[in-house]
C-alpha cells in the first residue's frame, strides 16, 4: 500500500475535545488515543494513580488530550467518569444563574469583600459534589443523605446528566440562600449583611460527609475529568467574577482531593489549566500556585531542538502511520508529506505545540486532498492559512487580559508594525517597541489597576506575540522566545512580531 493523499490522512483536530466528538459520532477512538504519544510527561505514572491531579499548559500544548487519555484508561479500569468542559457547562452556567440576582457583589479581591470569594468556592463545590453523585447514579440515593435539600438535589441529579447535575447544583444554592428567609430585593441593595457562603459550606459538608461514608461502606471508583478552565476579559464587571470561578475551581478540587485522600476514598478529580491563567491576580491572590505546583505538572514542548527532531514531527508521523496501516518513518514524512519544506523554517511559524502541527496538516487536506506534496507556491498558500487560524487563536489567548473593546485598537498596532518588520525598514528594541502599547496599558490598568505596563508586556510575550532577535560576537542569530524556553529573555536586539502572526496580519 502506497502513502496515501493528504484528503485520506486522519491528522486530528486542533481541539481534541472537538476530535473527541467527533470520533464519539463515528463509534470509534479518537486519533490522538489510537496513536498517543507521551511527551514524557513528568511523572505520568502518579497522574494515572491519582497522586497529581492537575495538568498545566499553555494553550495547544496537549492538556486535553492527555485528560481524554487519562479518562479513556480510567475506564477500562473500570472507573466510573465525567468529563466536564469548564467553560461550557460552568461558566455558561454561571451566567444563566446570575450570581448578582441575588445580592453577591463581582467578587473583587479584597477583605472587604472576602465573604462573596468564600460564596463562589462553595458554589464551585457544590457543582462537583452534584457531578460525583451524577457519574455514580445508584450508589447514591435520596436515602443516603438526610438534609431536605441535598434530598431534593440527589433527586433531581438523579434523573438527569452531568450538565442537569450543574444545573442542579446552581437552583440548589438559590434555594438555599431563600430559605434562609433574607430579603434578596434589601440584599441586593446592601441594606442588611448577610453571608450565604456559610449557608452553602453547611449543606456541603452534611453533603460531603454522607458521600464519604456511603462511598466507604460501598466502595466506588469515581474519577472526574474538567477541562479549559476558561475566562475572558470580556469588560471590567466580569473579569474578577471568571477569574474567581476558575480560581476556585482549582482550589475545590485540590480541598476536595485531599479530603478524599484522607479518607481513603477512591475519587479523584482531574483538571487542566492554562499556564498564563495562573498569572492573573485574582487567581494568584488565593495562593494557589505553589500547591500547583505540588499536585501538578506542565506539559512542556520548549525544551527539544527546533529542528526536525522536534517531536512535534514524530506526533504527526504517528497519525499519518495510524491511518495508513503502515510503517511511515520520518524520512518519508519528509521526502513527502513535508517534501521541500526546511524543518527549522517551518517552526519558526510555530509555537512548536501539537496544536500547530495538526493545523498545519489540516489546511493541507482542506486545501490539497489529493495531494501527497505540495510545490513551493501551495505550501506558501497553506502557511498563509494556517497563519490566519493561528492568529485568531493567539487573540483569544490575549483576549484573558484585555478588554474586548480595545482588541481592535490592539490589533491596529500590530498591523502597523509587521510590514515594516518583513521589508527591513523597521528594527524596534523592546523600549521602542513597548512603547506602542502604551495607550492598551492605560486601558488594561484602568479596569484592573494591579496590572502594570512590564506585567501587560510580559504576558504578550508569553503568549507567544513577540520575540527577540540579535546577533552574539560570533556572528550567530540568537533567537529568544518563550516557546523556545526562554522564560527570562535578555531583551537584547531587536523585537519582531511571531512570523505566523505577521503573516496574518501583513
Amino acid at each position: 500500500m502506497g502513502l496515501l493523499p493528504y484528503g485520506q490522512i486522519d491528522i486530528g483536530e486542533p481541539d481534541a475535545n472537538a476530535e473527541y466528538m467527533q470520533a464519539l459520532k463515528s463509534k470509534q477512538d479518537p486519533v490522538f488515543i489510537r496513536s498517543y504519544f507521551n511527551l514524557d510527561l513528568p511523572n505520568f505514572e502518579q497522574f494515572e494513580s491519582g497522586t497529581k491531579f492537575i495538568i498545566i499548559g499553555q494553550k495547544g500544548t496537549g492538556k486535553t488530550a492527555v485528560l481524554r487519555y487519562l479518562e479513556n484508561r480510567s475506564i477500562k479500569q473500570g472507573y466510573a467518569t465525567e468529563f466536564i468542559i469548564f467553560k461550557n457547562t460552568i461558566l455558561r452556567e454561571a451566567e444563566l444563574f446570575s450570581v448578582n440576582d441575588f445580592g453577591i457583589a463581582n467578587p473583587l479581591i479584597d477583605e472587604e469583600k472576602i465573604f462573596t470569594t468564600k460564596y463562589y468556592l462553595h458554589t464551585i463545590k457544590r457543582i462537583l459534589l452534584s457531578v460525583i453523585i451524577s457519574a455514580v447514579k445508584g450508589a447514591i440515593s435520596e436515602a443516603d443523605v438526610s438534609d431536605d435539600e441535598n434530598k431534593s438535589l440527589v433527586s433531581k441529579i438523579l434523573s438527569g446528566n452531568a450538565a442537569d447535575s450543574i444545573r442542579a447544583a446552581y437552583d440548589s444554592i438559590a434555594s438555599i440562600v431563600n430559605s434562609a428567609g433574607v430579603d434578596i430585593k434589601k440584599l441586593s441593595k446592601g441594606r442588611v449583611t448577610f453571608d450565604p457562603a456559610l449557608y452553602v459550606k453547611k449543606s456541603n459538608d452534611q453533603l460531603l460527609a454522607e458521600i464519604v461514608r456511603k462511598c466507604k461502606a460501598d466502595p466506588v471508583k469515581i474519577r472526574i475529568f474538567i477541562d479549559e478552565l476558561h475566562f475572558s476579559y470580556r469588560d471590567s464587571d466580569h473579569v474578577s467574577s471568571d477569574a474567581a470561578l476558575v480560581r476556585d475551581t482549582i482550589v475545590s478540587c485540590l480541598n476536595l482531593n485531599e479530603r478524599f485522600i484522607r479518607e481513603g476514598v477512591d475519587i479523584t478529580m482531574y483538571i487542566g489549566v492554562r499556564s498564563e491563567f495562573l498569572e492573573q491576580p485574582e487567581i494568584g491572590y488565593a495562593d494557589i500556585v505553589q500547591t500547583v505546583e505540588s499536585y501538578g505538572e506542565q506539559i512542556n514542548w520548549e525544551t527539544y531542538p527546533v529542528d526536525s527532531k522536534h517531536p512535534i514531527f514524530e506526533l504527526a508521523r504517528l497519525r499519518f502511520q495510524d491511518t495508513s496501516g503502515n510503517i511511515i518513518t520520518k524520512d518519508q514524512l519528509f521526502s513527502a508529506y513535508l517534501n521541500g519544506v526546511d524543518a527549522v523554517e517551518f517552526l519558526k511559524y510555530t509555537w512548536c505545540k501539537p496544536r500547530d502541527i495538526v493545523r498545519y496538516f489540516k489546511h493541507c487536506k482542506a486545501m490539497y486532498p489529493n495531494q501527497i506534496t505540495l510545490s513551493s507556491r501551495e505550501y506558501g498558500a497553506v502557511i498563509r492559512q494556517y497563519s490566519m487560524k493561528a492568529w485568531d487563536e493567539v487573540r483569544s489567548a490575549i483576549s484573558a487580559f484585555i478588554p474586548s473593546n480595545s482588541m481592535l485598537e490592539f490589533e491596529k498596532i500590530v498591523k502597523s508594525i509587521v510590514p515594516r518588520q518583513f521589508d527591513g525598514s523597521l528594527k524596534l528594541n523592546y523600549e521602542e517597541f513597548s512603547k506602542k502599547f502604551n495607550s492598551i496599558s492605560k486601558i488594561v490598568s484602568k479596569k484592573n489597576p494591579s496590572i502594570t505596563h512590564i506585567q501587560l508586556m510580559d504576558w504578550l510575550y508569553k503568549i507567544g506575540l513577540y520575540y527577540f532577535e540579535y546577533e552574539d560576537s560570533n556572528g550567530n542569530i540568537i533567537y529568544q522566545q518563550y516557546h523556545r524556553g526562554n522564560r527570562t529573555p535578555t531583551k537584547e536586539g531587536c523585537v519582531k512580531i511571531h512570523l505566523a502572526i505577521a503573516k496574518a496580519l501583513g
